[in-house]
């Protein structure tokens, strides 16, 4: 996949559709931009690969979108359900309560 779509200079020069919103930031805000939504596909597609399907429980980054408005308005960290999921997947190498008890 493609990460071009998500820089403000070149979403603006894709014309109208789905991703056009993208084209709305400064330049000066452009490599935070583009760094926030390359974390969010990176960590939403590594989901996919652990068998973690769409979420339609909380606000996830595992939550579909079809438009550059439900792309940005979705975090970069997993909700509690999903944050399970994966913790289930990979049970011995995660230890959750552990992590956050950390943080």
């Amino acid at each position: 996949f493609s990460l071009a779509r998500y820089h403000p200079a070149v979403a603006g020069k894709l014309g109208p559709g789905p991703w056009a919103e993208f084209a709305g930031r400064a330049k000066d805000e452009a490599p935070g931009v583009v760094l926030e939504r390359a974390c969010k596909v990176a960590v939403h597609e590594l989901m996919h690969l652990f068998g973690v399907a769409h979420c339609v429980y909380f606000l996830c980054v595992m939550n579909g979108s079809s438009n550059a408005g439900e792309f940005e308005s979705k975090p970069v960290y997993l909700c509690p359900v999903c944050l399970r999921k994966l913790a289930e997947v990979v049970p011995k190498h995660m230890q959750v309560i552990d992590r956050y008890e950390g943080l």
